[in-house]
């Protein structure tokens, strides 16, 4: 069935699908091949395994959750370039996203991000509650943000479906802040998004901004199973691409001696997305606008406004960290 679960379940199949080596954006650079870095995996990082759909052991109540229920099934699936990496580029001085998530954080200068406590913040309760909420009613991020969709990533995403006009994009984008604390923790556990409900046609983009290094940073395998864990050491203005609704991905405990403030969204062509299904239990959802696209002959997408009176949901765990299980833990309110 189309949108089905396989890529979950391929842990006895590891490695990129065919031969090629993954897709870059443009501008990008080709990422390396698998194994090519990273060799440390989740059981010497003092993380729990993660059992894939189609592995024994125990599993996640999202997980189990996932054969319980029938497999999203959009009008078509996700090219199998888009399963595998890419990195995006652009100009950090045309999108002031850094400058408004500082003002967002109440921040003289986006210089001040890297040195950002908690202990700090001024709003009083769940840190990830109030920075979501914040995120919302943020108009200079959201500005900053649709613009770098409109230009950037929707061109990006819809070339790879002829003929589709619409990209679902998450709103508003997650902010994350994981600081160097003591004792320095990891955000979240190692999990992949299907077991929280997210359907096989969307895509993870990850981009930080501020420095980072492997502790401050996300890991991630490149393929379902595949366990060849490297960071994304990337830099301001630059973007990875991944398919976290199969790839596992997990932080480790930040003892870079400075935070990370990183922004992390979902986007999917409205015909791989299936706005019937969803996973049973999952009580937190974020909200997925839509913005139409036209094009000109054979050229390029070219952006048309945002559409704000047509509205869909799609799971989240916006911004409880970089993993939690929805199914178990956000009905009780705590993390794992």
């Amino acid at each position: 069935m189309a949108g089905g679960w396989p890529a979950v379940a391929a842990e006895s199949a590891p490695g990129f699908p065919g031969s090629a080596a993954p897709l870059a954006a443009t501008g990008g650079d080709p990422l390396p091949a698998a194994g090519a870095a990273g060799s440390e995996g989740p059981s010497n990082l003092g993380l729990p395994v993660c059992a894939s759909a189609g592995s024994a052991g125990p599993k996640t109540k999202g997980q189990r959750l996932l054969h319980s229920v029938r497999p999203p099934a959009p009008h078509v699936e996700l090219p199998a370039a888009l399963r595998e990496e890419a990195l995006l580029r652009f100009d950090p001085q045309q999108f002031d996203l850094s400058g408004a998530i500082a003002g967002l954080l109440g921040l003289e200068s986006d210089e001040l991000l890297s040195l950002y406590s908690l202990e700090n913040d001024s709003y009083v309760g769940s840190f990830p509650k109030s920075i979501h909420e914040r995120a919302r009613s943020c108009l200079p991020l959201a500005e900053q943000y649709e613009r770098l969709i409109r230009e950037v990533v929707g061109p990006h995403l819809l070339q790879f479906f002829p003929g589709e006009r619409v990209l679902l994009y998450q709103f508003p984008p997650t902010l994350r802040v994981h600081c160097s604390g003591e004792p320095p923790k990891a955000l979240g556990r190692l999990h992949c998004d299907a077991q929280y409900g997210h359907q096989p046609g969307e895509v993870n983009f990850w981009m930080p901004l501020t420095q980072v290094e492997e502790t401050s940073t996300l890991w991630a395998e490149s393929s379902p199973g595949l366990s060849d864990w490297r960071p994304f050491l990337l830099t301001p203005g630059e973007i990875r691409r991944f398919h976290g609704t199969s790839c596992r991905h997990f932080t480790r405990p930040n003892t870079s001696g400075r935070s990370r403030v990183s922004l992390d969204f979902r986007c999917v062509a409205k015909k791989a997305f299936d706005p019937a299904w969803r996973l049973p239990n999952v009580v937190h959802r974020h909200e997925l606008r839509e913005m139409h696209f036209g094009n000109s002959g054979e050229g390029p997408f070219f952006p048309s406004p945002p559409v704000t009176d047509s509205r869909v949901l799609c799971p989240s765990d916006h911004g409880r960290g970089d993993g939690y299980d929805v199914s178990d833990d956000h009905q009780k309110g705590q993390k794992k």
